[in-house]
């Protein structure tokens, strides 16, 4: 399939969304094509303004003051109507929960606001900012599970802290000058900007005790992708290694170096399971040579993808498949 005139795409899952400038449009893959099951006009492409899973499609509205949802399974869609906004923050969707932080308000407060996409109703709204905003936010990471709402905002007046709040939007905690790797039912895993070689966990079944700390062997700074698998937490730096941390039991299980990562740059894409950590590679194309009555298999000097496989259930192993 050949799409023109392409401003933005990413997929989830078997979804496909793809926006031009005047319209989005989700398509889903069966039998190894894709098929048109969704298209909407927009007001125009703003990236933290749209959200894609592999359920739900959320984007602000042509109407002001409503954020639409296409529901990709029932193949319908409606509208979440929301209070006056001055400026969206982003759109997130975690589970069957629509979550848009906003600015708004006659203090301009920084906002979230929360939707149930199964029963179609808000379900609260947060204030997330202790006072008027000040300053222009340059960023904000916001992760959410049932139990907990983390988010760090990033803006011109210093380094705020990492908030941790109930549900229900009740203040639990807050990590002073720290910034957050994870967020995974109720465990908080980050690490503190004086000390980027050793991982804090925390767990809201025990708020006022203290964090778990697990000194590594690497710059928490410099881990450029973060993956978890059941109670796994699973830390790429670079492309130097990879580490595996059972953060339940505030334990490194191994660390594996990458024997193919210095040569050839940084993985495409990285595909992790409970059991496997898997990398979509360049890697040498090699061809069969025969010398003295024998076959070798020698660099050709050319390049091809290739998946590389490892294996950290027991023996760590790696190989290529062609």
């Amino acid at each position: 399939t050949t799409m023109y005139d392409v401003d933005w795409f990413e997929a989830f899952g078997s979804k496909l969304l793809v926006c031009t400038k005047s319209a989005h449009t989700i398509y889903e893959i069966r039998q190894r094509q894709y098929h048109e099951i969704f298209r909407a006009k927009h007001k125009g492409i703003a990236i933290n303004e749209l959200y894609l899973s592999n359920e739900f499609f959320a984007f602000v509205s042509t109407t002001p003051g409503r954020i639409t949802v296409a529901d990709l399974v029932k193949r319908d869609q409606f509208h979440w109507n929301v209070l006056q906004y001055d400026n969206i923050y982003s759109l997130s969707i975690s589970g069957a929960v629509l979550n848009m932080i906003y600015g708004g308000g006659i203090n301009f407060y920084l906002n979230l606001g929360r939707y149930d996409l199964h029963k179609r109703e808000p379900i609260n709204n947060v204030v997330l900012s202790e006072g008027a905003l000040q300053s222009i936010i340059l960023q904000l990471e916001l992760r959410t599970t049932s139990q907990l709402l983390v988010y760090k905002i990033f803006n011109a007046s210093g380094n705020l802290p990492v908030y941790v709040r109930g549900a229900n939007g009740e203040l639990v905690k807050t990590f002073p000058d720290c910034n957050f790797l994870a967020v995974e039912g109720e465990y908080v895993i980050y690490f503190k900007s004086g000390n980027q070689n050793e991982l804090c966990i925390w767990t809201n079944k025990n708020p006022d005790d203290d964090s778990v700390k697990l000194e590594l062997d690497g710059n928490l700074s410099r881990c450029s992708k973060r993956c978890i698998s059941s109670s796994l937490l699973v830390l790429t730096f670079g492309n130097n290694c990879f580490k595996i941390i059972d953060f339940q039991k505030a334990t490194c299980l191994n660390e594996i170096k990458f024997d193919v990562m210095e040569a050839f740059g940084e993985p495409i894409q990285i595909l992790v399971t409970q059991y496997y950590f898997v990398l979509l590679q360049v890697i040498p194309k090699k061809q069969q040579k025969e010398r003295k009555g024998r076959t070798k298999q020698v660099p050709s000097g050319n390049y091809q993808l290739g998946w590389i496989i490892y294996d950290f259930k027991a023996k760590v192993d790696s190989a290529a498949l062609q």
